[in-house]
């Protein structure tokens, strides 16, 4: 497989940037079946295969050359996949030219396979349309809806089904065999529809046993016309952009009220003031064990809808937390199981209620800094440091790799 630079870049740097902010989050390799993938993204798995202009079907072949069904055709065998990547849309337009990697005839000439659970909200008639060029198919579930195969030029489907309410399975094929015009657009009328990436190697039963119904109501989701960030509903109430809860709890002994998310996590809503920023509703808030709660741990990796950059908390004795910025996406993945499903998007009220860590070191040297203005700062002496009004509780242990994101400053002492 080749994979550019720019591919392992983009992959990198996506993890610290909203999905909300990209088109396409492209990957070096195929994801696993990742539950925080497919519950938490919006969009699209694509898996995309690159021809040479002297391949079979294409170019002069594709006046005689007619094509199998979807991937029944040679063009989706895996030594052709370049790359995957998820598409929060599929409707491109004309001009869409995503593969070059150096073959006979790129940027023309590529094949894509897009597999996406989608959220029902209500039984009902919907209308899919599909215009291509060249060829094109949609199934869902087990129904092939448009065959748009042998194209030769630009073709569009219209195609009315009716959809139970639940999880239902896309897959999308393309390609484009003939220079030099390239297009695909995917469209539905109805109600909206929520979609979420599904890797090759989940099924359609994995996408339910996640629990995507219960995340998606009637809100309206995005359209497919462009990439936006999507409202969700949870206990009655809406939640805007914020990661959707599953459930609000709290102890018989304590007043203190949790959010329950998908991916096993637990966050402590610190103030009324957020909770009604999260639009909850006080009356679904149901009393636990602590037993019970403590099977939830605490999130550690937050941020809020307006800023991407992304907080671990740390905890102190009797959870006193501080939290650290990870300025870059070296930072972020030194830590073991870090990775963007784990984010939540929470109050900014919520983020700021926690301290700065603003004294660090790293486990390997005892050497302590002090963090400011984007710069380390070594003390050079302990007396340095406690003369300074810093208690040695205060130091939060870092990695190597996220301290050295800070520019050195000059020393303390």
């Amino acid at each position: 497989m080749k994979i550019s630079r720019k591919t392992i870049s983009f992959f990198v740097a996506a993890l610290l940037v909203p999905t909300a902010a990209f088109t396409s989050l492209e990957t070096a390799a195929a994801a696993t079946c990742d539950r925080n993938m497919v519950v938490f993204e919006r969009g699209f798995y694509g898996q995309y295969y690159n021809l040479a202009e002297d391949d079979i079907g294409v170019e002069d072949d594709i006046e005689n050359y007619i094509p199998e069904v979807a991937d029944d055709n040679y063009w989706y065998n895996p030594e052709y996949r370049v790359f995957d990547r998820v598409d929060q849309t599929i409707n491109f337009g004309a001009k869409f030219f995503p593969v070059d990697t150096g073959k006979l005839g790129d940027p023309y000439h590529f094949a894509v396979h897009w597999r996406s659970a989608f959220v029902v909200s209500a039984t009902g008639e919907y209308e899919f349309r599909v215009t291509s060029n060249n060829d094109s198919w949609l199934r869902i579930d087990d129904t092939m809806v448009l065959d748009l195969g042998d194209a030769k030029f630009a073709k569009s489907g219209v195609k009315k089904i009716t959809l139970t309410k639940g999880v239902h399975e896309l897959n999308s094929y393309f390609t484009e065999r003939h220079t030099p015009g390239s297009q695909y657009s995917f469209t539905v009328t109805g109600s909206a529809l929520h979609y979420y990436p599904l890797p090759a190697s989940c099924t359609i039963t994995d996408a339910r046993s996640y629990g995507l119904e219960a995340l998606s109501t009637s809100t309206p989701a995005p359209s497919n016309d462009k990439p936006t960030t999507t409202p969700g509903r949870v206990l009655g109430a809406s939640t805007g952009e914020y990661t959707p809860a599953v459930g609000l709890v709290k102890t018989a002994n304590s007043p203190d009220v949790y959010a329950l998310y998908a991916n096993g996590f637990r966050h402590y809503i610190t103030s009324p003031t957020s909770f009604t920023n999260y639009g909850y509703d006080y009356n679904t808030i149901r009393t636990i064990s602590r037993a019970e709660l403590n099977k939830y741990p605490d999130a550690r990796l937050l941020r809020t809808p307006e800023d991407a950059t992304v907080y671990f908390l740390s905890t102190r004795p009797n959870r006193q937390w501080l939290k650290i910025a990870l300025p870059s996406p070296t930072a972020l993945v030194s830590y073991p199981n870090n990775y963007w499903g784990n984010v939540l998007v929470v109050d900014t009220i919520d983020i700021t209620s926690y301290p700065t860590a603003r004294v660090v070191k790293t486990a390997n040297a005892p050497a302590v800094y002090l963090l400011q203005d984007n710069k380390r700062r070594l003390f050079l002496s302990g007396d340095v440091f406690t003369g300074l009004g810093y208690k040695w509780p205060e130091v939060l242990t870092i990695s190597n790799e996220h301290l050295g994101t800070y520019l050195e400053g000059p020393p303390i002492g």
